[in-house]
């Protein structure tokens, strides 16, 4: 009889004991995923002011975050799941966008040298931007693709941004010689399209 009941107990125990186990994973996978949640809405926050280095710091926090609950990912309710579906693709779409970011950066530096920081471009020197921008232009957009010129686009839009903002101020020979360079960018991207055009005619 003894040897039953302590049989028994001894069951009863590891009983609690599992159940307390599993009742510790749950609690640490909730506490893990309320963890992600936050996370991920400051980081939706707090993009504007993200550096480079510090977004590769945050792509990497994303993956060991993702790697640890796509891992127990059976263990969460289907609301849940739909939940965290949607918090990593909010989170692959500011990643996108910070690529972007990223991206027309190195080609503003790429295209307009030392006058990258478009904010700081002055009446003064509109002319001078405009003119390192088309001479980069001339030098690469021969071996530029589609994507190029959208890049190299992007980064003439932001110039011509600045241009509205100072133009009031701006000489009529510079605002002469801007047009100039305006015209010249215009015809070779209107080559480069045409051209694309006809490649994909021909291989249609």
């Amino acid at each position: 009889m003894k040897n039953a009941t302590s049989l028994f107990v001894s069951a009863w125990l590891c009983l609690v004991l599992l159940a307390a186990c599993s009742l510790t994973r749950e609690q640490r996978l909730q506490r893990d995923y309320d963890e992600f949640k936050t996370w991920v809405s400051d980081q939706l926050r707090q993009s504007e002011n993200q550096t480079e280095e510090n977004w590769r710091q945050t792509r990497a926090a994303y993956t060991a975050r993702t790697t640890s609950l796509d891992q127990q990912l059976q263990q969460l309710t289907n609301e849940r799941k739909n939940e965290y579906s949607d918090l990593k693709k909010q989170f692959g779409e500011l990643d996108e966008r910070y690529t972007q970011v990223i991206l027309k950066g190195k080609w503003r530096h790429d295209l307009l040298e030392d006058a990258h920081n478009t904010s700081s471009i002055t009446s003064e020197s509109l002319w001078q931007a405009y003119a390192t921008f088309m001479s980069n232009v001339r030098l690469r957009c021969t071996k530029w693709e589609s994507e190029d010129w959208r890049m190299a686009h992007e980064v003439y839009k932001d110039l011509a941004k600045r241009q509205d903002e100072v133009a009031a101020e701006v000489t009529t020979e510079d605002q002469i010689r801007i047009k100039a360079l305006q015209m010249e960018y215009h015809a070779l991207k209107s080559d480069a399209e045409g051209e694309e055009e006809e490649v994909n005619e021909s291989e249609s």
